[in-house]
C-alpha cells in the first residue's frame, strides 16, 4: 500500500504530485483522497493524471467528474464522491497494468492532500488487458451484477429457516444444513437491543468458523443503525452476514443467548445447492476480539511517535488465505476525534507491509467523517452516538466502523496481524476479521 500522511509524495514537480509509481504487471484495486484546508477547495476538484504502460489514460481531469454514479468512468457503488462517504473519495473498480502504472495529482500550494493507492502485484509471467481509461461493455455488465449481489444482494438459492421462540438465559436455538454447498445469507430476526446478550456459533463441516456475540460478527448492535452493506446488514428487526460460508458435508449455526430475561430469535439461512466444492475456494472464518488501550500518559494531542502502544485487533498463523474486511465498534472516551486518528496498521508473513493515514480514511470517510454516517457497499460508519458539549463525566463516544474487501482482499501465505495506533487512553473496540483460508 502506498500511503502516508499529507504532503508524503512519491515524487513533486511543482503543483503536480505522484502518488504511485508502480511496475508490472499488477493492479490497482483502490484509489482514495481527500483535501483541505477548505479555502483551498475541495477533493473533488483536483485534477488526476493516470498514466497506464507509458500511455496518459486519464489526463488531468476532475476527480469529482470520475465518481459518483453508475454512469461515470469509475461507476458506483464500487466508486464514491465525498457528498456520499462523508468527506472521502474514493474508486475501487480494477485498474490492471502491465508494465507500469502512474497516479498524479496536481494539487494547490499549502493545501492538505491525502491519499491511499492500494496496489496488488502479480507474478513476472502474468499476462492482464491494461486499463485503457474506459471499461469495456462487458466490463461493465460485470460491475452491474457485482452491484446486484453485493448491494441489493438478490443470491440464488432456497432459504431454510426455524420458528420464531423466545430463550430464556442459557438456551439454544440451531439451524443444520447437509450436503454439499454455500449459505449466501445467514439473518438472526431479533430486536437489535438484545443482540450484544446472543452469541452467534458457526460450524462448518464439523470445525468452529466462529464463536462470538452475534453484534460483532454482523455488525448490528447500536449505534450501527439501518445499514446494509457487502458482507454485513443491520434493521430493528434483523441481523444479517452476508459473507458468503462454503461447506462440504454441513454446516450448523448456533444462537445462544445470554441475556438476564426471553428474547425471541429466528433464524434464516439462504443457500446454494452445489454438487462439489473447488479446492480453491476459500472456507470462511471469523476471528472476533475485544480490546481496550493502555496509555499510561494521555494527552490530548498526542506526539505522533511509536511510543504509544498499538492494540492488535486480529491476528491469524492459520495460512494461506485472504484477508476480507473488518466491522468494529469503537468506544472512545474524552477527547474522542483523537480516536480517530490513529492509523491502521498490518503485517502480512511477517513483515509490515500497510500503514494507514487515519482510522476515518481506512473505513472510506474522513476528517472524522465530517458529513455524518454513511454506509456503502465496501465500507462505512454506518452510526455513531456522540456527546453534545462538555459535561462532565463526558460520556463516551460510539461508532460502528466496518470495510469489506469484495474486490481488493489481502492474501497472506501463513498469517495476518490487524492492529490500531492507539492515542487516547481506554479507547475500546469489539469486532470482528473476517478471511478465507485455502
Amino acid at each position: 500500500m502506498r500511503n502516508d500522511d499529507f504532503g508524503h509524495f512519491v515524487s513533486m514537480d511543482g503543483a503536480r504530485v505522484v502518488l504511485a509509481d508502480e511496475t508490472g504487471p499488477g493492479v490497482i484495486t483502490r484509489l482514495w483522497f481527500t483535501y483541505g484546508p477548505p479555502d483551498v477547495g475541495v477533493i473533488s476538484d483536483v485534477p488526476l493524471r493516470l498514466t497506464i504502460d507509458g500511455h496518459d489514460v486519464i489526463v488531468d481531469a476532475r476527480l469529482g467528474d470520475l465518481v459518483g454514479s453508475t454512469t461515470s468512468r469509475f461507476p458506483s457503488p464500487w466508486s464514491l464522491d465525498p457528498s456520499i462517504a462523508s468527506g472521502g473519495l474514493s474508486i475501487s473498480t480494477p485498474i490492471q497494468f502491465q508494465t507500469s502504472a502512474r497516479v498524479e495529482l496536481t494539487v494547490a500550494p499549502g493545501s492538505w492532500a491525502y491519499y491511499q493507492v492500494d496496489v496488488r502485484t502479480l507474478p513476472d509471467d502474468a499476462c492482464v488487458r491494461p486499463f485503457v481509461g474506459t471499461y469495456s461493455a462487458d466490463e461493465l455488465a460485470s460491475f452491474a451484477s457485482g452491484a446486484t449481489i453485493w448491494q441489493a444482494h438478490d443470491h440464488p438459492g432456497s432459504d431454510h429457516t426455524t420458528t420464531a421462540r423466545d430463550l430464556v438465559p442459557g438456551e439454544s436455538t440451531e439451524l443444520m444444513l447437509t450436503g454439499t454447498g454455500a449459505i449466501t445469507t445467514l439473518e438472526a430476526i431479533t430486536p437489535m437491543g438484545a443482540r450484544a446478550d446472543l452469541s452467534l456459533r458457526i460450524e462448518v463441516d464439523g470445525a468452529v468458523a466462529a464463536d462470538a456475540p452475534l453484534a460483532w460478527l454482523t455488525g448490528s448492535d447500536a449505534p450501527a443503525g439501518d445499514y446494509v452493506a457487502g458482507l454485513t446488514a443491520s434493521s430493528p428487526t434483523s441481523a444479517i452476514l452476508y459473507a458468503p460460508i462454503p461447506y462440504v458435508s454441513s454446516v450448523r449455526v448456533v444462537v445462544t443467548s445470554h441475556a438476564t430475561g426471553p428474547v425471541s430469535v429466528g433464524l434464516r439461512a439462504r443457500s446454494m445447492d452445489m454438487g462439489t466444492i473447488a479446492a480453491d475456494v476459500g472456507r470462511f472464518h471469523a476471528e472476533c476480539a475485544s480490546s481496550v488501550a493502555s496509555i499510561p500518559v494521555p494527552t490530548e494531542q498526542p506526539p505522533f511517535s511509536d511510543t504509544f502502544p498499538n492494540i492488535v485487533l486480529a491476528q491469524t498463523a492459520s495460512g494461506p488465505g485472504q484477508y476480507a474486511g473488518i466491522t468494529m465498534f469503537q468506544r472512545a472516551p474524552y477527547p474522542w476525534w483523537w480516536a480517530l486518528e490513529p492509523d491502521h496498521e498490518v503485517s502480512i508473513d511477517g513483515h509490515y507491509d500497510i500503514l494507514g493515514t487515519g482510522t476515518e480514511d481506512y473505513f472510506g470517510g474522513a476528517f472524522y467523517f465530517q458529513n455524518g454516517p454513511y454506509a456503502s457497499v465496501t465500507s462505512g460508519a454506518s452510526g455513531w452516538s456522540r456527546p453534545d458539549g462538555i459535561t462532565m463525566p463526558i460520556p463516551d463516544a460510539h461508532t460502528h466502523l466496518y470495510r469489506h474487501h469484495l474486490v481488493d482482499t489481502w492474501p497472506f501465505d501463513h498469517d495476518i496481524r490487524f492492529e490500531m495506533e492507539s492515542y487516547v487512553d481506554g479507547t475500546g473496540y469489539d469486532g470482528c476479521m473476517f478471511w478465507y483460508a485455502f
